[in-house]
């Protein structure tokens, strides 16, 4: 091999080995991957998703939820007794859809399923960065019956907004945000190959004042609403948070805020 083909894998390798992306998503450069932080949005919607009108709203009970990992047993059957997983970090690659099939493991959407929920050094090509209107996911294959869904996030603000840092009277960083609304929809086929969103939504989901370091484990339970032929996701949020209602009350209203997402797990579940 000579040195010039070397200088060609190194890099590539060097990025692989921090999340696995594969050549389609390398070749998009640095898109998503910006220093300038409202150019990282990621705002697909696919049209077939979006223009569902076929709506089934679903009630997420309060025992039907977390926001911790250290609770999954209470909806995870199968570690309830004996959690092998101390950290999200550890469960995360022996559970992201990418080790199920490898369809899950292409484009920007890779980040999502490659199992890795922190990758030091590299946090914009680890994370999908939202909006409020959110963004969509279709899937190239099809599910069997579900299990839970679940996402493993942070909120966030600019923070290389000067107006942002210049709010806080010490370099803590931490601030409370309050996620009004989260709504997690799956799309699965009928009888009749007939698209129907199933709305979950989550109210009142408060994100303490912490640092900028703390994820949230947010899931839940999917198998008492007997989905199956899942084909895709959405998720849209609405929000409150501390700093950005305060720089409103000064005049500055455009302080841009987001979710960032590291990744999305559908367990147990079987492709085709």
């Amino acid at each position: 091999m000579n040195k010039k083909r070397l200088l060609i894998i190194a890099p590539l390798f060097a990025l692989a080995s921090c999340g696995g992306y594969s050549i389609q998503y390398l070749v998009e450069g640095n898109k998503y991957n910006s220093s300038v932080f409202e150019e990282n949005y990621y705002t697909h919607w696919d049209s077939d998703l979006k223009n569902c009108d076929n709506v089934v709203e679903h009630k997420i009970e309060e025992d039907h939820r977390i926001l911790s990992f250290k609770d999954i047993g209470k909806i995870d059957r199968q570690l309830a007794v004996d959690n092998p997983y101390k950290v999200v970090s550890d469960y995360g690659p022996d559970y992201c859809l990418s080790s199920y099939d490898e369809s899950f493991n292409y484009g920007v959407q890779s980040k999502l399923f490659d199992g890795e929920v922190y990758c030091e050094g590299y946090t914009t090509r680890r994370r999908v960065q939202i909006d409020n209107k959110g963004f969509s996911v279709r899937f190239t294959k099809e599910s069997e019956e579900l299990s839970y869904f679940a996402v493993n996030f942070k909120a966030a603000i600019d923070f290389t907004d000067q107006r942002v840092r210049d709010y806080f009277p010490t370099t803590n960083l931490g601030h409370t945000s309050v996620l009004n609304s989260l709504t997690v929809s799956i799309y699965a086929k009928n009888d009749n190959e007939q698209i129907v969103k199933h709305n979950f939504v989550t109210k009142n989901i408060v994100i303490p004042a912490t640092n900028q370091e703390v994820y949230y484990f947010y899931a839940f339970d999917l198998t008492k609403f007997e989905l199956n032929r899942m084909i895709g996701f959405s998720m849209e949020y609405d929000f409150t948070d501390e700093v950005v209602e305060a720089l409103k009350k000064e005049g500055e209203p455009d302080v841009l805020y987001s979710l960032f997402l590291y990744e999305v797990f559908l367990p147990y579940t079987f492709w085709h």
